[in-house]
């Protein structure tokens, strides 16, 4: 029997790859996802020579990568799969890469849950048969329907250049993952409404039921221009999903600088200088992109040249590395591109709010500074809102610290600082805005109410975010004389105090 480390060439030479070389084959997963998904796709391996030999394909036939599948419960699915010819030697402490082309169907007998790598020596051994280390098992994402490919042909695009009234969607040119689909309806009532409450503010809290769909777009061949301007074959493409709305978008134009990136990259989305914004709209798109089988420590994440230094050091906290952010001034290209949903309709949020709350206290719990908490939290903007008003901020005030509140104005505090006050308090309290969105770091539950303008803008967020994290949220409304200034009166104060000290422990 012939040894499986000197097998005959082609050409008749022999080629010498020791027993102990083989064992030093090793294969690990470069992929820009965690996970592999359904249906025809494709994933990035690297085989290492960790051996002092030179591993040469061709000395022994047909070298190449390929897999298993297997069920749940590690059993094989029979079923001839792709091969990847490794196409070059690959020196001692060398590596090669290889992409691997994957078919995963979705409807077989047996439910596919991982994928195992291997060298296979083609018409001789799979070398995990006899090196039981080398496998390399990949899980397949479980629950995810297979990602779904809209073609964009010719006579489309034709069509869309033709009817300019009508803006083509990321959806034409990009393959979608669908994590969800879920009918979202307006959330549970107010905790409580005091003030100026009026039966108009009451039709604006309520919304139509409507079906949302979360996931990522990915699309290759996609430029971003601006802060979230999509252009693509001379076109510019909405993606409402994501909040690129079409009514908010610049015309198509040709920009003075692209920049041009390797692998894949994530867009975060418009409104990327708004604190509140981060919180409801863009980090939550850190999960459903990991959610949906990517990798989130290998992709790049694109951030335009304005983009407030906060906003990476927030990234920095959640564990995103500072080499993963691409900063642009005008316009950029990558291999390919990631535009998750946004996880919300107006104010009302997908249940999947709560995941992404422990998803980020998970991931920010090792720099929360808690040297000092308190259960009560109002946070004031007597001077950090120029654009909204509200009359009577400091009787307010004194009204707060006399129920037992710490007053404090949050952006003047570091993050870490910002975390810890939310994560521990009971009740939290403020002029409606970003300041309170911060709830989302709260561990505890706790009560939120918001002294809040009649005005149309804005809406009610909060009271999405507290229907998703069980967190009872209530107003106090002050008339408002425009969309600017509005006034609270202290015995509207006075009465939610009461209903919140009769509530909260």
């Amino acid at each position: 029997m012939q040894h499986a480390g000197r097998l005959n060439s082609p050409q008749g030479d022999t080629c010498a790859f020791s027993e102990q070389a083989w064992q030093q084959l090793a294969l690990s997963a470069i992929d820009a996802r965690s996970q592999a998904r359904s249906g025809r796709t494709t994933f990035k391996l690297r085989l290492h020579n960790g051996s002092r030999e030179l591993f040469d394909p061709a000395c022994f036939g047909r070298v190449a990568i390929s897999y298993f599948l297997l069920d749940q419960y590690g059993e094989t699915i029979e079923r001839v799969n792709p091969r990847s010819p490794l196409g070059r030697a690959v020196g001692p402490g060398e590596s090669i890469d290889v992409t691997v082309e994957l078919v995963v169907p979705d409807k077989l007998p047996r439910q596919v849950a991982q994928l195992r790598f291997s060298v296979l020596v083609e018409k001789r051994f799979w070398l995990f048969r006899k090196c039981p280390e080398h496998a390399l098992d990949i899980p397949v994402a479980m629950g995810v329907p297979a990602a779904r490919r809209r073609s964009y042909p010719a006579s489309k695009h034709a069509a869309f250049t033709a009817q300019s009234a009508t803006l083509p969607s990321v959806a034409d040119v990009a393959q979608y993952s669908e994590l969800s689909t879920e009918i979202l309806r307006a959330p549970r009532p107010m905790a409580f409404a005091c003030g100026a409450y009026s039966a108009a503010i009451a039709e604006q809290y309520a919304v139509e039921s409507r079906a949302l769909s979360l996931g990522v777009y990915s699309a290759k061949r996609l430029m971003v221009v601006g802060s979230c301007g999509l252009q693509y074959d001379g076109e510019a493409l909405a993606c409402k999903p994501a909040g690129i709305f079409r009514a908010k978008l610049p015309p198509y134009r040709d920009p003075d600088h692209v920049l041009r990136v390797r692998g894949t990259c994530v867009l975060f989305g418009p409104v990327y200088w708004n604190w509140g914004h981060w919180l409801i709209d863009h980090l939550p798109k850190l999960y459903l992109v990991q959610l949906a089988g990517w990798d989130i420590a290998r992709l790049n994440y694109l951030l335009p040249i304005d983009t407030p230094v906060w906003v990476e050091r927030l990234l920095l906290m959640i564990g995103i590395r500072m080499d993963q952010l691409v900063r642009y001034t005008d316009a950029v290209e990558a291999d390919e591109i990631l535009i998750p949903t946004k996880i919300r309709h107006l104010h009302v949020f997908s249940p999947l709010l709560a995941e992404v709350q422990r998803f980020l206290c998970d991931r920010l719990s090792h720099c929360v500074d808690s040297s000092n908490s308190y259960d009560r939290l109002y946070f004031s903007r007597s001077d950090g809102n120029a654009y909204r008003v509200m009359q009577g901020e400091p009787e307010v005030e004194t009204m707060m610290r006399k129920a037992g509140f710490r007053v404090l104005q949050p952006e003047k505090l570091p993050l870490e600082r910002q975390l810890g006050l939310y994560r521990h308090a009971t009740v939290i309290g403020g002029e409606y805005g970003s300041a309170l969105h911060g709830s989302l770091f709260s561990e505890k539950n706790p009560t939120v109410f918001a002294l809040k303008s009649t005005w149309p803008q804005p809406g009610f967020v909060q009271s999405g975010i507290g229907d998703a994290l069980h967190q009872p949220t209530g107003y106090v409304f002050g008339e408002s004389r425009d969309r600017r200034v509005f006034t609270i009166q202290p015995g509207d104060v006075e009465e939610a105090l009461d209903i919140i000290a009769s509530s909260v422990s």
